[in-house]
Order: C-alpha cells, then structure tokens, then sequence
C-alpha cells in the first residue's frame, strides 16, 4: 500500500521512539486481565476476527522522503503455537511470580518499529483453569479508548464464538488511517486556520517552563523511566467532590486542574501554568475504531494577586470550554509553530498532564457467557514509564475514585509523589470547604505533615525563661580554675589564664580611665594577634559594644562604620595610627598602654545576657555597611552548644586566624577560652596561603580549625603535595559557602579527623545549623544539617506558609541568638525579621528570613540550594546559580567554580573555573611558583603570546615561509601545545609554543631543522600518527620578568608538558645566544668554560636539566625577502651579491642582487630530554570544552553558561567568599570566528544542514536548534545521514551536542547499518 503520513497524534510517539528505542514508555499492556475457563478455537476465532476487523494491528512504520510514514502490511495471521502458553504444571506458590514475570517481560520488551507488527498477543494457562491474557501494543497505534472498545468487541465475538454462532458487530465508519489522512487533509486545507489562530492568540508570548522540585537534578535530555503511585481517595471525600462539582457547574476534571493549578503555583512559585489534558479526539464515525486518536491539550492559567479558589476554579472551567471548541487543531502542531528556546531535558510547552478517566465499573468484571474476564493486579507497562514528569489523574470506578501520578523515576522518588498525592488530597478538602479563601490561605500539609516539618524536624521550643549568664563568666571561670595553664599564644610567648586575666582586666581599666562605660561602642582596629582577644575580652567585660573594623578596608568604609556604629573610642596599634586619627575617635595604642599595678582586684564584669555584646557591619546590598548587633545571650547559646557537640579539651589549640570583621573570628576566639584551651593567634605577617597554613597546623599542633570551602580545598592539595596527614588535627569546621561533596570526601580522605558543615547568617549569631560530613551525602552538595539545640528551622513559601518535604524555599530561623534587627536600620529589619505562629494554638515566633533557599529532606536534615537573589531567569527558564556551580564543582578536574549573571546585552551566564593541581604544573622559581595553563584552557593568553612574540623575535622572522604559513594553525590543531607560566597575580611570566610528533629517540632521526620538525609534526598528524614527542618550538620569557632566573622555567615547563601528555621526550632545536659574531654554530655549540658546561645560555639551561645534545641544524629556519624587505627588517643595505653579516642575524646572509632576494638560514642546536613519561597514564585533559562537555552531559542546554572561563586563582573577600566584584572585570575571551568544514564528511553534513534548515554561514559548531532546527527536522536529518553514510546515528547521542563536529565523530563511531 502507498505509504502515508503520520496522524498529528502520533508524532510525539514517533519522535520519543527515535530518541530512545530501547525503551517501553509508550507501551500499553493488558497483562492484569484473567478469565476463568477458555475455549481456545472460540479465542483464537474472536482474535482472528478483530485483527481483520482494524486496521491498526496491520500498520507498518517506516520513512518516505525523509519522512515518517505508514503504510499497511499483509493481514495478520494468529498462530497458535505462539498464542498460547503453557504453565498449567507449576506448583500453586509459584503462579503469581510466573505471572508476574510474564507480564514483565512482555510488557517491557521494546518494538521494533521497522521489522515488526505493533502488538503482542499471547494467553498463558495456568493450574485450575485461570488464563492470563498478555496484550501489549504500543502507544502510537492506541489509546484508552480503544482499550473499552477492544474488550467489548472481544467479550462480543468470543461469547458468540463458544456459542457457536456469527456475532453481529456494527460495520465501521471508518478506519484509522482514515483518520490520519482526514487530519492532515485538513492541516494542508486551511479549514482549521480559526482553530490555529486562537492557538497561536493562546501562546502569543510563552510562560517559562514550570520549575518543578526535583529530586535529581533534571537529565540533560529528557528521560522516560517512571513509576506510579495510587491511592483511594476517602469516601467521604469522594462524594465531597461529587457534590461540589455539581453545586458549581463544573466537572471533576476542571476541579482536578484548579488544584492542580493552586498546588504548582505555591510549590513552584510560578503564576502562569499550563498543563496538559487528555481528550479522545474522536469524531462521530471513529467512536467504534482502535487508534492512536486521543491528544493532549494545553490549558494555560494566570493566576493573579488576591484570587481566589472559586475565582481560579471559574477561569479554568471557561478556559477547558474554550479549547474544547478548538481541540481540532493538533497540539503537536502548536508546539512546533512556537518559537521554544532549546530545551531538551523535558515535554516542550507543557510537563504535567492531569486528567480523569473513563468510568471503568463496567469492567470491573466481564460477562464472557462462558466464564468472567477479570482483572488482577500485576504488572502494567503504563506505570513503568513517564512520557512527562508528572501524570496526575483521578480514576473513578463506581462510587469510588483513585488518584495516581504516573512520575518520572529520574527526577522524583516515589516518597516524595506519595507526599505530593497528600498534599492534593488536602487541598481537595480544604478549597470543598471553603473555595472562597484566598489561594495562599489553603495549607499544603496535612496536619501530621505540619507538625514533622515544623515540630519533628527541630529541638524543642525554648522555655522562654530568659537567659543568664554571658561567656565572660565561663572564662572567668577557667582563670580560676586553672590560671596556669596555657591559654593565648602571642607572637612572642604563650600567655597563660592568669595573664590572659591581667591583660584583659588592664585594658579594661584604661578603658574605664578615658571615659567609657557599659553600653559605649568600641572599636577595634587590629589585624587579629593576642591583642585583638585582650581588645575583645576587655570591652566584654565593660558591658560595652565591641565593633571590629579592618585594617584593610578602606578610609571611606572605616568612615562610614565608625560614623554609624557611634564609636565612644578606638582600640589599634601604631602600625594603623595614621587610620585611626582619621576616624577622629580617642584611640587607645596597644603599645602605649601604661602597666597596671599587680596584685589589685580585677574589675567586676559589667555584662548581661540581655546586653548588646557586638556589633558587625557587612557589605549592604546599598553599598553602605549594613550594622548587625548580637546579644549576650546569643553568644553564650552558640558557644554552650558548640561545646556540648565537639567537646574542646584543656590543652587542645584552635586556630585564630579569621578576619575579625567576620563573625566565625568569635569562636576562634572565644570558645577554646570558655572550654579551658589555648587560642593560637595567626603568625603576624605571614601570608595567608594554603602552603603556610599547612605549616602552622603542623607546627603548632593545631586540633580544631575553622575554614571556608575556597581555602580548604587550596589545604587539602597542599597536604596532598607535601604528604602531610596533620596528626593533632581532630575537628575542621567548614563554613561561608557551600560545600561541594567532592571535597568533603577528599578532606576526609586527606586528614584523619572529624569534619563538620556549618551554616549561619551573621543575623542568628555565627551558626545555626551543622551537618557531620561522615554521613552518607548523595548530593553533590554537603547538606548543612540539622537546628542547633537553641535554633528552629523553617522552610517557607514567599507567603511565609510552611512547604513540604523536599520543595524548595526560603529557610527561616528563630533562636535565642538572633540579632534584634538592623543597627538604625527600621525599615530593613521590618522586611527581614517578623512574628508568626507556624501550628494552631501555638505561640508566635520571632523569625528571621535569611534570603537563603533550602530544602528539608525526608530525614529533617536541611539542603542549602542558594541565594534567593541567585536564582535567574535565562531564556524564559528560573536557574539557580548553584546548580551550575555544583555541576562543574563535580568535574573531577575543577577545585572550585562561580557563576554570574550579567543583565547586559540580554543576559550572559559567565562561569569562573579555578582547576585542580593535576591539570596545572607548578614551576617553582626562586621563591615563586609559576603555573603552566594551554591556550586550550585560557584561549585569552593568546593576546599576550603574540605581543610577546612580536615584541621579542627578530624582525626578519617574518620571511619564514613555514613559520607565516603554519604558525596561526598552531593554535587550532594543537592548543593545548601553546602555553603560558603566570604568577601568582595571574600576570603572563613566559611563553612557549610547542608541536607534538613521533621521534624514534635516536640521533640521526632528529629533524632537519626549527622548519622540518613543524613540517614533520603537520604531517604525521594529518596522518593519525600518535606522538610521543613535544618539539619546543618557542619559549620566550615576558621582558619584566627578565633577570629573575626563569629561563629554566621554559625548559622545565616543556618537561611538565611532555608528562602532562604521557610523552616520552621534548626536543628542543635552541636559538645559539652569546655566539661571537663569525664563529661556525658547530664550534659555538662545543665550546666550554672551566667548569665544563657549554657557554652557551641555552644550552647550559638544558643540560643542567638533564638533556642530551644531539647535534647542530645549520639550516633550521630559512628565511627569504625581497632587498627591499630586509632594509626593512634589519636597515640593512646590501650592495653586493654573495654572503653577508647583518646585525641579529646569527649567520651569513647569501644575497642575490640579480634577483632581488636574499636568504638566510637561522641555526639551532638540538637538545633532547628523555624518560619524562609517568608510570601512570595521564589524567584526561581539561579545557572550557571538556567542561562544557561535561555540564552537556548534566544539565539542560538553557543552563549551560555563555561564556566560561578558566582561571589562576578565584579572587576571595577577606571572609573567605568568591569576590564577585573582582570577578566581573577578569578578561573576557575573544570570539572566534566560526570553524569551517575542514573534512569531506564536514562538508557534507554541512551542505545537508544548509538544505534542511535554509541557513548558511554556520561553522561545524553551531547548534542545529540554535540555527532553527525543531524536532521532525533533526529525524529528517538523521534519516537522510543514514541513507547517505550508511551509518545510523542514535537521536540521543546526536542531542548531547547537536554540532556538525560532534556528528562527525557519532557516524565514526558507528557500525555501517547497510553496504554503501
């Protein structure tokens, strides 16, 4: 028969077929249908006559033009051999487990669109007459609809069959491919233009897609693995919702959607949804026909501020109506005619079905006449496979009403469903009772749900007893206690309790003497030390507020704290004297202080619990420090809870070493004094580098220590590299920032001792949540836990409504340390602090909400996601910065990452990459340490590699042939050969240019030359010949790094880069420098001093090195230039024919007056150095390629950044945190101009591309949907490859990375499917 096209309905079954053939999402089985007593000639009569009877069970698929078509086959001829099964000798215990597999197995097995039917038929018998019908058919020729008609037509035939007389069935109307040729009859027609256009009016500007709370992030192409959870409705509820929906002229399907809709809406915070419904799709005459005819349709809902249920409820009823009129128009057709953004990871325009099926009661059990058909629960592919994220659907049968959600296994756990299915059963019955309450009023948890979340998962509510004491006293205690043991270490010597005591009470009395009294503000301008504690303690105990500022901020920030803080007096040292007079407050110098008489009595704390003990002043979003003040109480909850958990031992040492300014600075300082253990201040003037902390943890036998992500990570390598596992080291305490899971697992592999993951806002005094890092964590962010004894924690919507279990929103803390509010500051603490009661009948909570987003997990343990003011819309879709963070956090090749975003130029996603040691060497060089970084890593450092170059090489380079000629391919065949040394400001300290070649290791193989061994390198990779050799083409040091001792730096950087690639050698033809002007380069390149070593520099680097000399190339570089162009290169002025010395030139120019040219060969000596390969293979390299790549392969195509870019160092703020400032001005790489097609099948693929898609002037890069490529063209595309190349090519694979490149290497890849 003549092939046909595809009905509208089926093209998404079609196109879900071709993105993954291996799986059974679109099967439809009937396995859980039993009879009781068979007549096999009557069931293979009533089956033969229903596969006559449609058309469908013929219907063959295949392609026509490129396209997907279908066309009949010859008719079916059942056989019984294979109909039937037999398993009536099973023992009774295994017959459930034998069905079950049967239905599994059948169930599941994939169609074979192109050599097979598109049903399966089989009945299997069991012991004691039961039968188990198995029949599955795929989704593209079927729909539930045909389902009733079968089993009625069935139930028809077979009991006239075991009767033996004819049934009387009513002819058909028609067939399905009647249908199909109806429906695309019409599409070409313009008969549904109306329908089309009130569409196109529906979708004239596109919602964003809904973001769904996943458990996993979202797979870079969508996924069909599912599951099912049901359950039954109550039956009060039941008939609830009957009788609602008939007191407000509704239908349950429109009440199902209105809930839906509010329940999206809280837990996504999105206020325009669309979801997709259902409907048969049948005219009059198809009603009795099997087929593909039911269609999904999109109904959009806005929901806007102050609405109500009912109101809700009443615009989507209008709304169902209204696309009723228009359900002709294909819903597959709107879709493609929208102008989508690419986006593969999920269904486009809609990602949620909701529906209600037909009442089944009449299939509860069927009359056969001889014997019942039955169903029993076994096994349904249906409920196996997701076709969208989430399926919703109320199934009625009789009085009774099922709700199940059909869910997508890859992004959702089945709890977190059965949590989902709660949640509408809630609101079921909340929006019955009273649909007049506005939509954030109605509750997403069940009574039980409310109380896990807000009672279960946190400590118990404080008494509200208020709190005494302050730690001042727990020290106090101590001095006691124990006044001779070890309590501060200073620069000078270790101070013990009882001098620690006489020190504070000292500056106390000064302190008193100039004037200040309980309630002042102090500040405190010192850069940490013993002194900084004494300051701290001291203005404590005065009952004053102590107000830290840095050395390092600027006078206008100094200002503008002091100014707001109202500073009463100043604590600093002469080395910031000139700082402090600036700030115009009376300064106390440390060094200036008089010596108190011993022997007095110390001065009684002034102190309370309900005192301001500090004020700190963090960067506001303003711009103006934002003032945080802290109780008393607060501090002594954080520091009492803190020991209670670690439990700091007199005689331990904790490291203070945190920027004052940042809170976590009070745990260094003021719990190891409280726990009776020594404070050991950081080293004075000692840089904070990984390498130097490595040494004070060592040296000082440091047992805790408080560090952020950033520098832990630069820790742990530093440990790595010098072997040290830090035996003292007990606790790490990690903080500021999110901690990525890699890292975790590289801290705990590295250090023997215990880490935690902390969370706090300066707002809730220091912390407020901890998590133990030996747990399992499958994230690939460490969570940070659990309350402390004094905090509660709440996730909350953006109506400060509690959310369940695993969605997504702010997290809000109440506790005893929270901050009374912004200092001067009523109108930001009134936003930011508030009063609720979260339980009936409870007291309401003073909360704070700390702009963080969160998530609880089933266990109570909180996930932080990020900030609310990170999340982004890109394309249309809401990204979380984090979540990109996380995904290249997870490279196994990437230390730490950060993503902005910049609104110009319709918004840019930047990622910042800071690599792991293992892909970037360390040269180390007279103190410092250079890193090596590829132009393929950094594609920006090619701008300081040619102004380098050309600041540097001879003029008349520019005759070389060869160097002009092959020089820029360098840099696009082999980058990551191209490379550069920078310091430790990221400043370009050498250059160096290298090709990779085949060298055999001995002497008479070496190149001819500079020119023949770039030649050679051309050629063999051409050819596909794998190197073993890097040839040093050029390496230059940058001219303000000269006279520092770095020229072995080259020569050990090429070393690094032959191991970086698992190389054996590195060839180098040097450039002969210092050579006496005449001297043969032979005799030069032999010529010694006293010691032995060759006078040449070059040469003498190498050796020392360990290289080998392997002769002189006399011609190495030709170079060649008309008389006119060596005047210009060297203001040379040749006036006779012959040999002739120019300056530069390190041998005699050969001129040809007659001909106006002239010629000179530019000398090497060669050196060789050997034995560079590891023992192990080399990691896979890293670049901004391998790294999208790899974010390719985890998140969906809108997430993945605009630009990303590889860096030395990420730049930190004194806390310890990204500096995004600094961040925004790093160097943007160059665009590139698009790659051309450089192959035979590049160029082919391209001329395929150009007609497809009537684009032109794309590159081998391009993105095929970026170009404006949709769905049914990328199977046009596909099919019409595999006919040309004879290869077929997976739709998945290809849309990973849809680019003419990464198709290239797809059909090299793969096994020809035919001869060509």
């Amino acid at each position: 028969m003549t092939p046909q096209a595809l009905a509208p309905s089926q093209i998404p079954e079609w196109f879900a077929y071709q993105l993954a053939p291996e799986s059974a999402v679109y099967n439809v089985s009937f396995n859980h249908f039993f009879l009781d007593r068979v007549d096999r000639a009557a069931f293979l009569a009533a089956w033969q006559q229903l596969l006559a009877r449609h058309d469908v069970f013929r219907l063959r698929l295949g392609y026509a033009d490129g396209r997907p078509c279908q066309y009949l086959g010859e008719p079916q001829v059942l056989d019984p051999a294979r109909l039937f099964i037999e398993r009536t000798s099973l023992p009774a215990e295994q017959v459930l487990a034998e069905q079950q597999r049967l239905a599994r197995e059948y169930a599941l097995a994939p169609f074979d669109f192109a050599n097979e039917v598109l049903y399966r038929l089989h009945l299997v018998a069991y012991p004691g007459d039961e039968f188990q019908l198995i029949f599955t058919v795929h989704h593209i020729i079927w729909d539930e609809t045909s389902t009733l008609n079968l089993i009625r037509e069935f139930a028809t035939l077979y009991g006239a069959a075991c009767q033996g007389r004819q049934a009387q069935l009513a002819p058909l109307r028609g067939s399905f491919l009647d249908y199909a040729r109806r429906c695309n009859d019409a599409l070409h027609s313009g008969e549904l233009e109306v329908h089309r256009q009130y569409w196109l009016r529906q979708f004239a500007d596109l919602p964003a897609p809904l973001e769904l709370p996943t458990d996993r992030p979202r797979p870079a192409v969508q996924t069909y693995n599912g599951n099912t959870v049901k359950t039954w409705l109550p039956r009060g509820l039941a008939r609830d919702l009957g009788r609602f929906c008939a007191s407000r002229n509704s239908t349950p399907f429109m009440f199902l959607l209105s809930v839906l809709d509010l329940y999206l809406h809280r837990i996504c915070g999105q206020d325009d949804l669309v979801l997709g419904c259902p409907i048969a799709g049948r005219s009059p005459q198809d009603q009795d026909s099997l087929g593909c005819y039911a269609v999904p349709m999109p109904i959009r809902t806005r929901i806007v501020p102050g609405m109500t249920f009912a109101t809700l409820l009443e615009q989507v009823a209008s709304t169902v109506m209204e696309a009723f009129e228009h359900y002709r128009y294909p819903c597959v057709n709107v879709i493609e005619a929208l102008d989508h953004h690419k986006d593969l990871s999920r269904p486009k325009l809609f990602s949620v079905m909701a529906g209600v099926q037909n009442d089944k009661s009449d299939f509860v059990s069927v009359d056969l006449g001889q014997g019942q058909l039955y169903p029993k629960e076994v096994f349904a592919a249906e409920n196996h496979g997701a076709r969208f994220d989430l399926a919703i659907g109320l199934d009625p049968v009789g009085s009774d009403v099922k709700l199940f959600c059909t869910y997508n296994s890859d992004l959702f756990d089945g709890d977190t469903v059965e949590r989902l299915l709660d949640s509408l059963q809630t609101l079921f019955q909340a929006t019955i009772d009273d649909p007049h309450q506005p939509l954030p009023n109605y509750p997403l948890l069940s009574a039980e749900a409310a109380r896990q979340v807000l009672q279960d998962f946190n400590p118990p509510a404080p008494s509200g007893a208020p709190v005494v004491g302050t730690v001042l006293e727990l020290i106090e205690m101590r001095w006691r206690q124990a006044p001779g043991a070890a309590a501060l270490a200073s620069a000078h010597a270790s101070l013990d309790q009882a001098a620690v005591a006489a020190e504070v009470d000292g500056l106390a009395r000064q302190l008193v003497a100039s004037g200040l009294g309980a309630g002042q503000a102090v500040g405190v301008l010192l850069d940490g030390g013993a002194e900084a504690v004494i300051a701290l303690l001291a203005v404590l105990r005065l009952g004053a507020l102590y107000v830290p500022l840095h050395p390092d901020w600027p006078l206008n920030r100094l200002r503008a704290v002091a100014d707001q803080a109202g500073l009463a007096a100043l604590v600093s040292r002469e080395a910031q004297g000139e700082q402090a007079l600036a700030l115009g407050v009376p300064t106390l110098f440390i060094e200036r202080l008089a010596r108190q008489p011993t022997g007095q009595p110390r001065l009684a704390s002034q102190a309370n619990a309900g005192q301001l003990a500090y004020l700190l002043f963090t960067s506001g979003t303003t711009g103006q420090p934002k003032g945080i003040p802290v109780h008393h109480a607060g501090l002594l909850a954080l520091i009492e809870a803190t020991q209670a958990r670690y439990a700091l031992q007199p005689g331990e040492r904790m490291l203070f070493w945190t920027a004052t300014t940042f809170d976590a600075s009070l745990l260094d300082m003021l719990w190891p004094l409280c726990a009776g253990a020594e404070v050991v201040p950081w080293p004075p003037g000692l840089a904070r580098t990984a390498e130097h902390l490595l040494q004070v943890l060592e040296r000082q036998r440091i047992a805790v220590l408080q560090i952020v992500p950033a520098m832990l990570e630069a820790l742990v390598e530093a440990a790595r590299r010098a072997g040290c596992r830090l035996p003292a080291l007990r606790l790490i305490i990690c903080g500021a920032a999110a901690l990525h899971r890699s890292l975790a697992e590289r801290t705990l592999a590295t250090f023997d001792c215990r880490l935690a993951n902390h969370y706090g806002p300066t707002e809730a005094t220091v912390d407020a949540l901890w998590h133990d890092c030996a747990q399992p964590c499958a994230d690939e962010r460490v969570p940070i836990g659990r309350p402390l004894p004094h905090v509660q924690a709440f996730i909350l919507d953006r109506h400060d409504q509690p959310l369940p279990i695993g969605v997504p929103g702010q997290l809000c803390l109440a506790s005893a340390g929270l901050s009374p509010g912004y200092w001067q500051a009523p109108e930001q603490t009134r936003q930011a602090f508030f009063d609720k009661a979260l339980l009936p009948g409870e007291a309401p909570l003073r909360l704070y909400r700390t702009g963080d987003l969160a998530r609880f997990d089933a266990e109570g343990q909180v996930h932080y996601i990020g900030r609310l003011d990170h999340q982004v819309k890109v394309r249309g879709n809401r990204v979380e910065l984090g979540d990109i963070e996380s995904a290249l956090a997870s490279h196994p090749d990437v230390a730490r990452a950060v993503v902005t975003w910049q609104e110009e130029d319709a918004g840019r996603l930047r990622a910042f990459v800071e690599l792991r040691e293992r892909q970037v060497a360390r040269i180390e060089a007279r103190g410092q340490v250079l890193r090596q970084f590829s132009v393929a890593q950094r594609p920006e450092l090619r701008v300081h590699m040619n102004l380098i170059h050309q600041g540097t090489w001879p003029r008349y380079f520019a005759g070389s042939q060869v160097l002009t000629q092959h020089w820029q391919s360098l840099y696009s065949l082999f980058p990551h050969y191209q490379f550069c040394l920078v310091d430790d400001t990221d400043q370009v300290a050498c250059v160096a240019n290298g090709v990779p070649l085949y060298w055999d290791g001995q002497r008479q193989s070496v190149p001819a030359g500079w020119d023949a061994a770039l030649q050679l390198a051309l050629r063999q990779h051409q050819a596909g010949i794998a190197p073993n050799t890097v040839v040093g083409l050029a390496g230059i040091v940058a001219e303000h790094c000269q006279g520092q001792g770095l020229a072995s730096t080259l020569a050990k950087g090429f070393r690094a880069l032959a191991r970086r690639h698992g190389l054996e050698h590195f060839l180098g033809p040097v450039r002969p420098v210092g050579m006496p002007a005449g001297m043969p380069v032979q005799q030069w390149a032999e010529s010694r001093d006293e010691r032995g070593e060759p006078l040449d520099f070059w040469l003498r680097v190498h050796l020392r090195l360990g290289a080998r000399e392997l002769g002189v190339a006399l011609e190495s570089q030709r170079i060649e230039g008309s008389l006119a162009q060596w005047r210009e290169w060297t203001g040379a002025q040749f006036e006779h024919a012959g040999p002739c010395q120019v300056d530069e030139a390190l041998q005699a120019v050969e001129v040809d007056l007659a001909n106006d040219r002239a010629c000179y060969h530019d000398p090497s000596i060669w050196v060789g150095h050997s034995g560079l390969r590891e023992p192990a293979p080399p990691a896979p390299l890293c670049d901004p390629a391998a790294l999208r790549q790899h974010l390719a392969e985890c998140l969906p195509a809108y997430m993945l950044p605009d630009e990303l870019l590889i860096i030395a160092r990420l730049p930190l703020t004194e806390n310890g945190k990204p500096d995004l400032h600094r961040l925004q001005h790093q160097a943007l790489p160059h665009d590139a101009p698009a790659s051309l097609a450089s192959t035979p099948l590049q160029q082919q693929l391209q001329v395929l591309w150009q007609r497809l898609l009537g684009a032109d002037g794309f590159g081998i890069d391009h993105d095929f949907f970026a170009l404006g490529g949709q769905s049914l063209k990328v199977i046009e595309m596909l099919a019409a490859v595999e006919q040309a190349h004879g290869r077929k090519v997976r739709l998945q694979a290809f849309y990973r990375q849809p680019t003419i490149r990464h198709l290239e290497q797809l059909l090299k890849d793969q096994e020809p499917t035919c001869s060509k």
